[in-house]
């Protein structure tokens, strides 16, 4: 494994541990301003702890893709985020695995860039990126386009969603 995904899966579940009993409570209420880019949409979640914000991403529901396809696009979307993550551009700090429901719905919890809205996110380079327009930081948030195939068919083995180490919300 590189030695930077290593790093950036072991942030993440460093994140996971130390709030997983709050992302599950947030998670189950259903409750977050909801927003819709592409074929993602992403639910704020507030802000969790002292500093730390975060959302979760999934794919609109109209896109009924088997379970495993969807695991592997979750898969390609965090482990682009590592790779990107001591780049220049600002990226989520950490990506979590989560089943959301018993019918195959997976999702990321992921830093949220906007910190709950209050930093707005300009699309200039869709789609592959935006300007956090208050502080003029370049982020990038929708890291993967689902039609590109080729980014996620190569998964075989999952590290950010393998079943030991998601949230899994059904149990």
């Amino acid at each position: 494994m590189e030695e930077q995904v290593r790093r950036y899966f072991e942030h993440s579940q460093r994140i996971r541990t130390q709030y997983e009993p709050e992302f599950v409570s947030r998670l189950k209420s259903q409750e977050g301003t909801k927003t819709s880019r592409n074929q993602h949409s992403y639910r704020r979640l507030g802000k969790i702890g002292e500093d730390t914000y975060a959302g979760v991403r999934q794919l609109h529901p109209e896109f009924e893709f088997e379970e495993e396809k969807i695991l592997k696009i979750m898969e390609a979307y965090a482990r682009k985020a590592a790779e990107l993550s001591e780049g220049e551009e600002r990226i989520p700090s950490f990506c979590i695995g989560v089943k959301l429901d018993i019918s195959g719905n997976y999702g990321l919890v992921t830093e949220d860039l906007s910190r709950n809205s209050q930093l707005l996110i300009m699309d200039d380079r869709p789609p592959m990126g935006g300007t956090i327009l208050q502080t003029g930081e370049v982020v990038l948030y929708d890291l993967i386009d689902i039609a590109d195939e080729h980014k996620y068919r190569h998964i075989n083995d999952f590290l950010f969603m393998a079943e030991s180490n998601i949230i899994d919300l059904t149990k």
